[in-house]
């Protein structure tokens, strides 16, 4: 029984692992099939033709022998009906031929002990009693027996009856038949050897391939197919190559926005510290150099005389800094660079290909000698106006992507909030002691409201209505409180008067809720005004709506930290989330486990239903997965059809924790197993949807606190390597 197992299991590798077999095999299978149809329909045929032959020959013996006898019957001459039988004696396959009388006498016979006597068989006596016709008495694959009547004008007198053998006809039919088995032999044998010269020839392409996929496999994306030609092969090593190039510029863009990412954040941590201007704008240059591999990176101010002054940069000694001349005239050559054409129209302006635009003819000479390929200029507002711009360099030439000019427009707007900021706390500063409410403040674009020392709001601005929905005759009167979102608790707001009441100041950001009960985040300025006794008389809160900065952050936040296509965790988050889980197991004393999973046979999905389909299994399984752990535990993908589970705060017991585990991975097996509708595609409005099972692989290990082994594990988690 084993033996039959392990031979059935190296059949089926045999036939699934190879095309060149497959091939082989379904041309060879065909053909036989085809051959075998072929010749059974023809030795149909044949033993048709000569059955029919041997049964009218049967019937032509009889209706002669009847027709032979017929006077020596009317004359009871039983010696002329011998020499009549003694014609027949000697035909070949004649098993005996007999004359009877009406009366069942046999009269004469090829057998002679035969003569004289009377038949009492059922079927003589069923053929006695029939009318005088030619008949079929027996027709197999063995013999025939025909009867005729004898007579005499339209007289009846008597029956000749005859009984042949098939010997012949099936020798004959044998013969067809080793005939037909030796050309199906034949012809298969041809065929398959074609089929396999075949296979051979078309799938030495497809081997190249599948050795570029196993240098993949291992984490060599610069691999490259070297196969031409407008077939089917050709199509996919093109497509191959076009799919590395895909995956080599998704990695680098990857790294690259995750550097800008954190370029940013240490920059908003520096404008929330900085409180000199120039100092701020220099820090932020050298941040973002830090961090990305930018050539230069400076921030150019607009003067009255049309010309852009330097006041800051990351490398104050460059010499395309020291040389370069930029105006905002348009009329100029220096204006049609990336910072003059960026501050004139108030929008980023992007060079991928810096050394062959006509516009930035006169510092190329400069910068081809710093080797800069692509430069961008993004422009900072201040006051509502555009006062200059930063501007980045980089050897790489189409560096600048959308992502990446969406980061660098987020971190801009962040410098131009800084700069507004640093206005109005001048603003702030030179009106607190002259005005008690800053009237002309209500002519911002921002919110204002002010309120007694009681916190009852007396007036607001314009703005103020049209940010929360409240019109001035619906909220004064009214304490500022009808405006908390409840997302802050009383902490949150204790600290914050703890600030005004110290500070007679505090800024920060803060939910707040519209009159339609849309929450909404803000950056909030409350200023105390104080009488000349030193007590607070009034409030002013200034604010701003900032959620179009807060759904840009959190975008950023998912290109970084999730995987866009699945909408999970990816690897560095799962990283972060799993530095957490070991310090929280270690603290806890509990155990956790991380599941590795991946799905069986993905590959042939891709390769057999197309990408697009392979994408819907991913956004499945995801799901799948996360509704199988808890709302506490980490469901992440690592790429590909690789997934990661993390199960935090298991049982203080490893056997406990091993048992819980398991639970969790056999039912996520249980979940993935069931069926997938995957739309389909082909356009067919019946079968919108195409049924897909798929399987995962699934294997775990348990941690306790921050080990040895779990920093190893962490660090495959890290590389794009199975567990």
């Amino acid at each position: 029984m084993t033996t039959d197992r392990n031979r059935s299991k190296t059949q089926r590798t045999f036939f699934n692992r190879s095309i060149r077999h497959q091939l082989a095999w379904s041309f060879g299978g065909v053909a036989l099939i085809m051959m075998i149809g072929l010749a059974s329909l023809l030795f149909e045929r044949q033993r048709n033709f000569l059955y029919s032959a041997a049964m009218q020959q049967s019937k032509s013996l009889t209706t002669s022998l009847a027709s032979s006898s017929t006077s020596w019957v009317l004359a009871n001459d039983i010696a002329g009906l011998k020499e009549v039988l003694q014609g027949f004696v000697g035909l070949p396959d004649l098993e005996r031929a007999y004359i009877l009388s009406l009366r069942g006498e046999v009269l004469s016979s090829t057998r002679p002990d035969e003569a004289g006597l009377f038949v009492t068989d059922e079927q003589n006596q069923k053929l006695l009693s029939s009318s005088p016709k030619t008949q079929v008495l027996l027709a197999t694959a063995r013999q025939i027996d025909v009867a005729a009547p004898v007579m005499a004008g339209m007289r009846h007198v008597g029956w000749a009856r005859i009984e042949m053998t098939m010997n012949g006809v099936n020798a004959n039919l044998r013969s067809v038949v080793l005939m037909g088995v030796n050309f199906i032999a034949f012809a298969t044998l041809t065929v398959v050897t074609a089929a396999i010269l075949l296979a051979r020839r078309l799938t030495r392409r497809l081997h190249h391939l599948m050795r570029l996929a196993a240098e993949v496999e291992k984490g060599s994306l610069d691999v490259r197919a070297h196969i031409s030609g407008k077939d089917e092969v050709g199509i996919l090593a093109h497509s191959f190559n076009q799919m590395l190039d895909t995956l080599s510029n998704s990695e680098r863009q990857r790294e690259r926005i995750n550097h800008l990412y954190a370029a940013w954040t240490e920059s908003a941590d520096i404008i929330v510290r900085e409180s000199d201007e120039v100092k701020l704008l220099t820090q932020v240059c050298r941040i973002i150099v830090n961090h990305v591999a930018f050539k230069l990176v400076w921030v150019g101010m607009h003067e009255p005389d049309g010309w852009v002054r330097t006041v800051a940069a990351s490398h104050p000694d460059s010499s395309l800094l020291r040389n370069i001349k930029v105006s905002v005239d348009e009329s100029l050559p220096e204006g049609r660079g990336p910072m003059g054409t960026a501050i004139r129209e108030g929008i980023p302006k992007i060079f991928n290909n810096f050394l062959n635009e006509p516009s930035t003819l006169p510092w190329q000479p400069m910068a081809a000698a710093e080797n800069i390929n692509a430069s961008a200029a993004f422009p900072l507002m201040r006051g509502g106006g555009c006062i200059g711009a930063i501007a980045v360099y980089s050897a790489e030439q189409d560096y600048f992507t959308p992502d990446l000019i969406d980061l660098m427009r987020g971190l801009t707007d962040d410098l131009s909030y800084a700069l507004d900021n640093f206005d109005r706390e001048k603003l702030r500063l030179k009106a607190e002691h002259e005005l008690r409410i800053a009237a002309a403040a209500f002519e911002s674009q921002e919110g204002i409201l002010v309120t007694d020392a009681d916190n009852i709001i007396l007036r607001v601005n314009k703005s103020f209505t049209e940010l929360t929905g409240y019109s001035a005759d619906e909220i004064i009167g009214k304490p500022a409180g009808i405006l908390k979102s409840g997302r802050h608790d009383s902490e949150f707001y204790a600290s914050m008067w703890a600030s005004i009441n110290r500070d007679k100041y505090w800024q920060g950001e803060i939910w707040n809720k519209r009159k339609n009960g849309v929450i909404y985040p803000e950056w909030l300025c409350i200023t105390a005004i104080t009488n000349p006794e030193g007590l607070v008389t009034n409030y002013v809160g200034t604010f701003t709506d900032i959620s179009q900065r807060k759904a840009d952050e959190e975008r950023i936040k998912d290109l970084a930290y999730y995987d866009s296509l699945t909408k999970l965790p990816n690897r560095t988050l799962l990283f972060d989330r799993l530095n957490l889980a070991l310090n929280a197991s270690n603290r806890n004393k509990t155990h956790g486990a991380l599941m590795f999973l991946d799905l069986d046979n993905f590959k042939t999905l891709n390769d057999t239903l197309g990408h697009d389909r392979g994408d819907q299994l991913l956004i499945e399984v995801g799901r799948r997965l996360q509704s199988c752990v808890r709302d506490v535990d980490t469901v992440a993908r690592l790429g590909g059809d690789e997934f990661v589970i993390m199960l935090e705060c298991l049982d203080e017991q490893e056997i406990e924790a091993a048992v819980q585990t398991h639970t969790v991975a056999e039912k996520i097996r249980s979940n993935l197993a069931e069926f997938y509708l995957l739309k389909s595609n082909i356009d067919n409005n019946l079968h919108p949807f195409v049924e897909h099972y798929s399987t995962g692989s699934i294997g775990f290990v348990l941690f306790l606190g921050a080990c040895p082994r779990m920093s190893t594990l962490a660090s495959h988690i890290k590389a794009p390597e199975k567990i």
